[in-house]
């Protein structure tokens, strides 16, 4: 895929454009009315996916996708998945990378 992002079809197939300048290397959920639970299951998916390429990327969250109660457990959840925010000077742009 050109545009670098990671694509989850329903059978769990993943694209990863590995590309030099990780910003092209992405996974992105996109299920509207993710809970805590799933959202703990994406970002351990997320990880293991990150740790075996060859190139670092990014994982775009969209808290607006997200239930309440896991954006409220989202830093915690990410720290147990081992990914870290990838701004900290920006509170209001939180991308964590694995």
């Amino acid at each position: 895929m050109s545009s670098g992002t990671i694509c989850c079809t329903r059978r769990g197939d993943v694209t990863w454009a590995d590309y030099r300048f990780a910003f092209r290397n992405c996974l992105t959920p996109a299920e509207d009315g993710t809970d805590a639970e799933q959202l703990e299951r994406h970002l351990h998916r997320a990880a293991e996916i990150m740790r075996s390429k060859e190139r670092p990327g990014f994982l775009w969250l969209f808290e607006g996708l997200l239930y309440e109660g896991a954006r409220d457990e989202l830093e915690a959840a990410a720290e147990r998945a081992g990914a870290s925010t990838s701004f900290p000077a920006r509170p209001d742009l939180r991308v964590l990378h694995g």
